[in-house]
């Protein structure tokens, strides 16, 4: 039926679908978006207490413009997105909790990293990072993002180390945007130098979110880290560095960590750091 819809809408092209939680998802156990002049579609599918499969393919041309919000749909197909310009991502690809990525689902993670391979801007959530670093674990590699310029990614503390190797996959990415929690602070080291750093990073943003922490030392190690890492590996090219605390004392002239960061400013001159 709603396929139907669409199909009736010939000059189709804003569409927001979001799925409630209940008995309706019975009749209807798939989704196929098809049309030719779609230029924005968001999709928010987040519960599914029915047990029912479900299944989403998109096929859109002229589509830019993409939210997909979907922890439900256990086959995700992709076509035709060339001229896809933004996705924001917030998708678990259906993987259970404790369970292994078997073949059927690392094929459906691949086909989808595929699909929307043309973006130029993505927002990538925490939740579909996990599955994607467990993903990579596993030999699976990312397909290139070669049109790629600009990232936002939330990430856990956990995650920091790895996502250097995922920034492999945006080899012409120049604005940085990442939001971190820091809550669960320890000790990272950062090593690995993506080629993105090396050619054309221009400017990274780092929001660090760490609520009440007692192990306020290594937070501020990590925080260091981050900045060192970031300026040290890309300072021929990056023109602008910004750190915004969730905490504003932090933030303050007097505080330590405020005085440990200025001392980056001297360091890398041809680089400006911003503190909030």
């Amino acid at each position: 039926m709603m396929e139907k819809l669409i199909a009736g809408c010939p000059v189709l092209e804003d569409f927001a679908l979001i799925l409630p939680d209940d008995e309706r998802h019975k009749a209807m156990p798939s989704l196929r978006v098809r049309s030719q002049t779609l230029k924005s579609f968001l999709f928010a599918f987040e519960f599914n207490t029915t047990g029912k499969a479900f299944a989403v393919e998109i096929d859109a041309p002229a589509l830019k413009c993409m939210t997909f919000s979907d922890s439900q749909s256990d086959k995700i197909v992709l076509k035709n997105l060339n001229s896809l310009s933004m996705v924001d991502i917030n998708s678990d690809f259906h993987l259970k909790y404790g369970k292994t990525l078997g073949p059927r689902k690392r094929n459906v993670i691949r086909d989808f990293l595929i699909g929307i391979s043309s973006v130029r801007h993505m927002i990538i959530s925490k939740l579909t990072l996990e599955v994607l670093f467990r993903y990579s674990k596993l030999g699976r590699k990312f397909p290139k993002f070669d049109n790629l310029t600009r990232l936002e990614a939330t990430l856990s503390r956990s995650m920091l180390e790895l996502f250097p190797s995922f920034l492999e996959s945006f080899p012409n990415l120049k604005n940085l945007i990442v939001l971190s929690d820091l809550r669960e602070a320890k000790e990272i080291k950062l090593s690995h130098v993506p080629q993105c750093m090396l050619l054309n990073l221009e400017s990274v943003e780092i929001n660090l979110q760490y609520g009440e922490i007692k192990r306020v030392i290594i937070m501020e190690e990590t925080v260091k880290e981050l900045v060192r890492y970031f300026l040290e590996n890309s300072v021929v090219l990056i023109k602008k560095l910004i750190l915004c605390f969730e905490d504003l004392s932090k933030a303050n002239q007097d505080s330590d960590i405020f005085k440990e960061l200025l001392k980056f400013t001297k360091l890398y001159p041809r680089c400006q750091i911003i503190i909030h």
